[in-house]
Protein backbone atom coordinates (compact mmCIF):
# COMPACT_ATOMS: atom_id res chain seq x y z
CA UNK A 1 0.00 0.00 0.00
CA UNK A 2 1.36 3.47 -0.79
CA UNK A 3 1.80 6.26 1.67
CA UNK A 4 0.13 9.81 1.23
CA UNK A 5 2.35 12.09 0.32
CA UNK A 6 1.68 15.95 0.08
CA UNK A 7 3.09 16.61 -3.33
CA UNK A 8 0.41 14.46 -4.21
CA UNK A 9 -2.07 17.77 -3.89
CA UNK A 10 -0.33 19.03 -6.35
CA UNK A 11 -1.61 16.39 -9.49
CA UNK A 12 -5.15 17.01 -8.05
CA UNK A 13 -7.26 18.62 -10.37
CA UNK A 14 -8.80 20.65 -7.75
CA UNK A 15 -5.95 22.14 -5.95
CA UNK A 16 -3.05 22.45 -8.48
CA UNK A 17 -4.53 25.63 -10.12
CA UNK A 18 -4.90 27.23 -6.98
CA UNK A 19 -1.93 26.47 -5.57
CA UNK A 20 0.21 27.71 -8.79
CA UNK A 21 -1.61 30.90 -8.79
CA UNK A 22 -0.46 31.74 -5.27
CA UNK A 23 2.77 30.41 -5.83
CA UNK A 24 2.68 32.42 -9.44
CA UNK A 25 1.44 35.77 -7.80
CA UNK A 26 4.03 36.06 -4.67
CA UNK A 27 7.10 35.16 -7.18
CA UNK A 28 5.45 38.18 -9.21
CA UNK A 29 4.99 40.45 -6.00
CA UNK A 30 8.73 39.43 -4.57
CA UNK A 31 9.64 41.19 -7.90
CA UNK A 32 8.08 43.88 -7.95
CA UNK A 33 9.79 44.22 -4.31
CA UNK A 34 13.22 43.45 -4.91
CA UNK A 35 13.11 45.66 -8.19
CA UNK A 36 12.12 48.51 -6.17
CA UNK A 37 14.85 48.25 -3.38
CA UNK A 38 17.77 47.77 -5.94
CA UNK A 39 16.40 50.95 -7.57
CA UNK A 40 16.61 53.14 -4.17
CA UNK A 41 19.78 51.66 -3.06
CA UNK A 42 22.21 51.51 -6.29
CA UNK A 43 20.52 55.26 -8.05
CA UNK A 44 19.47 56.50 -4.73
CA UNK A 45 22.89 56.14 -3.23
CA UNK A 46 24.12 58.08 -5.86
CA UNK A 47 21.71 61.22 -5.39
CA UNK A 48 22.14 61.29 -1.26
CA UNK A 49 24.89 60.69 1.46
CA UNK A 50 22.51 58.48 3.06
CA UNK A 51 24.17 54.89 3.84
CA UNK A 52 23.03 52.82 0.86
CA UNK A 53 22.24 49.77 3.74
CA UNK A 54 19.72 52.95 5.55
CA UNK A 55 18.18 53.35 1.91
CA UNK A 56 16.85 49.82 1.38
CA UNK A 57 15.14 49.59 4.91
CA UNK A 58 13.21 52.54 3.78
CA UNK A 59 12.57 51.37 0.56
CA UNK A 60 11.06 48.39 1.62
CA UNK A 61 9.41 50.60 5.06
CA UNK A 62 7.46 52.76 2.05
CA UNK A 63 6.46 50.09 0.07
CA UNK A 64 4.94 47.88 3.28
CA UNK A 65 3.45 51.16 4.66
CA UNK A 66 1.72 51.97 1.31
CA UNK A 67 0.49 48.74 1.16
CA UNK A 68 -0.80 48.72 4.42
CA UNK A 69 -2.62 52.21 3.87
CA UNK A 70 -4.26 50.76 0.88
CA UNK A 71 -5.74 47.68 2.10
CA UNK A 72 -8.61 48.70 4.19
CA UNK A 73 -10.67 45.72 3.98
CA UNK A 74 -9.25 43.66 6.89
CA UNK A 75 -9.08 46.70 8.43
CA UNK A 76 -12.36 47.27 8.22
CA UNK A 77 -13.92 43.83 8.88
CA UNK A 78 -12.30 43.97 12.34
CA UNK A 79 -12.96 47.77 12.83
CA UNK A 80 -16.64 46.61 11.99
CA UNK A 81 -16.50 43.50 14.41
CA UNK A 82 -15.46 45.55 17.67
CA UNK A 83 -17.89 48.38 16.82
CA UNK A 84 -21.14 45.64 16.85
CA UNK A 85 -20.03 44.41 20.31
CA UNK A 86 -19.31 47.28 22.44
CA UNK A 87 -22.78 47.35 23.56
CA UNK A 88 -22.39 43.99 24.76
CA UNK A 89 -18.90 44.95 26.55
CA UNK A 90 -20.82 48.15 27.88
CA UNK A 91 -23.75 45.90 29.38
CA UNK A 92 -20.91 43.59 31.14
CA UNK A 93 -19.02 46.30 31.96
CA UNK A 94 -22.12 47.87 34.25
CA UNK A 95 -22.91 44.70 35.70
CA UNK A 96 -19.84 44.26 37.10
CA UNK A 97 -19.77 47.99 38.28
CA UNK A 98 -23.13 47.66 39.85
CA UNK A 99 -22.66 44.05 41.26
CA UNK A 100 -19.07 43.61 42.59
CA UNK A 101 -18.38 46.59 45.41
CA UNK A 102 -21.37 45.46 47.27
CA UNK A 103 -20.61 41.83 47.03
CA UNK A 104 -17.16 42.97 48.56
CA UNK A 105 -18.06 45.20 51.46
CA UNK A 106 -17.71 48.72 49.20
CA UNK A 107 -20.32 51.36 49.28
Amino acid sequence: MRQPNQFDLLKERRFGPFFWTQFLGAGNDNIYKNALILFAAFHGASMTSLDPNALVNLAGAALLSVRFVTRRSTLHRLERWQTSYLPVFALWAAAVVVVLPPLFGFS
